[in-house]
């Protein structure tokens, strides 16, 4: 999917297939509970129009004819569709409902004259009614890794370790890459969000909890809440086979940011597939390129959002970092304005997304005039970010900052790449001893104490 920015609609005149299997074969129980469901995402979609200050009637279009520059129209059109889809699943299940509960109160007195004719005949075969069976429990789509102190999260119960099964209506078979969990939230703000946990206590046996979570609306972010509030992660390597094996890739969103001049664009055209099958995005002005890298868990895609060259034209629009689940900070080691702005383009993509992986890279090291020395680099070490000095022109370190990201959003320090994707033949060549010198700066660099003055004001 090229445009992460918007929720995948299949088409046709309902939203997926029911999970369980034909609806028709649900409990009344199993029908009430896929209608709360529906009416919940109902409201979180709701949510999203809201926030955009639109409904289902507002026109998209200027007087011109062009689409509107100040809302996100892919989401608004996609949002749409998806409500429209389930508001037919809606009255689908209303009607089937209806259907099984006549059913359920026409059988009563047959069940009652049967309990009678048993009790004189002495029968004790008494079927077990469906609505009393065990509630079959759901396959977990992600992992709580960490809990924020005085947290909705912390309030309602959740523990770093928890699986999550349920997240209101969110379920392993629709989270989205866990984008759901952050709609479900956002259109929930006040109102309690079921999710249903899995938690082991040692070696004892799992227990399945289910828990209330009350979003409110200072958390997690201005315009959205994110699911990186809640410190959640896919359940790594497992999703990563059981997507393989589906033929489906896990693929994250990448954004990419810096100043213009950077070699933003140069360093995400070195990977050959994805520039091949890049794609424009006219809505925003954003080239999406798909890079995919093969692990030892399997395969693992990033679609990088490159601007363009539009930060050179002012700052970037929130729809270019909505649902952005890793970044990349780039400077240019031979520029020191393009590192004094790092903070600002950090802000920018934290305010939005929160607490997702970023990696800081300083670019053109192949270039010996380098201005931006490894002793002055100290900012990512004050934001807890990962740095790496590269040279998109002669492919230096180029692999390492997409392997530092897989291995923090999958969750696994094992995870590795086990072959090398094809890059465009280096255009430079980068003097070694040169290349040794700076990681060794580097190195003692990061032994000394940050210096006291403060990034952010430069």
């Amino acid at each position: 999917m090229s445009n992460l920015h918007a929720p995948t609609i299949p088409s046709g005149p309902t939203t997926a297939p029911v999970v369980n299997g034909n609806a028709a074969k649900l409990s009344i129980a199993e029908l009430q509970r896929k209608k709360d469901a529906v009416e919940g995402e109902l409201r979180a979609l709701g949510g999203v129009l809201e926030s955009h200050g639109v409904d289902m009637n507002t026109s998209l279009l200027t007087s011109d004819g062009f689409p509107r520059a100040d809302i996100d129209v892919a989401q608004i059109r996609t949002t749409r569709a998806r409500i429209i889809h389930l508001r037919n699943d809606w009255k689908d299940l209303m009607a089937l409902i209806e259907k099984r509960l006549h059913e359920h109160f026409a059988s009563l007195s047959d069940e009652n004259d049967e309990t009678g004719t048993a009790a004189a005949t002495g029968s004790a075969d008494v079927p077990i009614p469906r609505d009393s069976l065990p509630e079959t429990l759901d396959q977990p789509f992600a992992k709580v890794n960490t809990v924020v102190e005085n947290s909705p999260a912390e309030a309602a119960g959740l523990k770093p370790g928890d699986l999550i099964r349920n997240f209101g209506y969110v379920n392993f078979e629709n989270h989205d890459s866990l984008r759901k969990v952050a709609e479900c939230v956002q259109g929930n703000e006040g109102q309690n969000i079921l999710v249903k946990v899995s938690r082991t206590a040692g070696a004892t046996r799992a227990q399945e909890l289910r828990l209330t979570l009350t979003p409110r609306r200072d958390w997690g972010g201005r315009d959205q809440v994110h699911y990186s509030s809640l410190a959640l992660s896919n359940t790594s390597t497992h999703k990563m086979a059981t997507q393989a094996n589906a033929g489906a890739i896990p693929t994250f969103k990448l954004v990419l940011v810096g100043d213009g001049g950077t070699g933003k664009t140069t360093f995400v055209k070195r990977h050959l597939t994805g520039e091949f099958e890049k794609k424009y995005m006219a809505t925003l002005g954003v080239e999406v390129h798909p890079l995919g890298f093969s692990t030892n868990f399997g395969a693992i895609q990033f679609d990088v959002w490159d601007t363009a060259g539009q930060e050179k034209f002012g700052g970037l629009r929130d729809g270019y970092y909505i649902n952005g689940q890793c970044g990349i900070i780039m400077f240019d080691v031979t520029s020191r304005i393009t590192y004094k702005n790092v903070p600002n383009w950090h802000r920018d993509l934290t305010r939005v997304c929160e607490n997702i992986p970023i990696v800081l890279c300083g670019n053109k090291v192949d270039v010996k005039e380098r201005k931006v020395k490894a002793k002055t680099i100290t900012f990512h070490r004050k934001k807890n970010l990962q740095y790496y000095d590269i040279s998109a022109k002669s492919n230096y370190n180029f692999e390492k900052p997409f392997l530092w990201l897989a291995r923090k959003l999958v969750g696994n320090a094992a995870l590795d790449f086990v072959a090398a994707p094809a890059l465009a033949p280096a255009e430079v060549t980068v003097d070694k001893a040169l290349l040794e010198q700076y990681e060794a700066e580097m190195n003692q660099a990061a032994e000394q104490p940050l210096p006291e003055e403060d990034d952010d004001d430069l």
